[in-house]
């Protein structure tokens, strides 16, 4: 990793964009690359209950939680997953904020979920649906929906919890 740049962000500072593969985010006016190692040193200093494995999906839940548990002393290991979602800048974000929050330890796991069934969010033929209605949202299966999904995350993140000698494991789901 090359540093781009040091010193402290807080989250309210952080905005994120993409354009092609390459992620960028802006802090205090400044621009910084994906392979920024910015408030690496908080990050890495961590000392307290140990180390916890964090679900990292670059959404605001898990985002927060990630903050929380390096604000709460735990030495965070970042877990993102590449199930084949279509939507792939949920990744980038990932690794914006992991380079945001000085996450060094990111694994970013490759897991084919596409044999569960079908999925909006796998399938490129199926829409993904917007402005349903209620009534719409109340009845069945959305098809966005992936069959055990978190279950799923939280098992690969228990898995690598025990492999780095985890204490926890974090993530923040809807």
């Amino acid at each position: 990793d090359e540093v781009v740049a040091t010193g402290e962000a807080d989250l309210e500072d952080l905005e994120l964009g993409s354009r092609g593969r390459h992620v960028w985010r802006r802090v205090g006016g400044i621009r910084h690359g994906r392979e920024c190692a910015m408030n690496a040193d908080r990050a890495e200093a961590a000392r307290g209950p140990g180390r916890a494995v964090i679900l990292l999906s670059g959404g605001l839940d898990s985002a927060t939680v990630a903050a929380w548990a390096i604000r709460e002393g735990w030495l965070p290991t970042a877990l993102s997953i590449d199930y084949g979602q279509r939507h792939r800048v949920e990744l980038d974000s990932a690794r914006a904020v992991a380079c945001h929050l000085g996450i060094r330890d990111h694994v970013v796991l490759r897991v084919d979920l596409a044999p569960f069934g079908s999925s909006a969010l796998l399938d490129a033929s199926i829409p993904v649906p917007h402005d349903r209605p209620a009534a719409a949202m109340a009845s069945g299966i959305p098809v966005p929906y992936v069959p055990a999904r978190n279950t799923v995350f939280l098992s690969l993140a228990l898995a690598l919890a025990e492999a780095r000698g985890g204490a926890a494991e974090a993530g923040g789901v809807r």
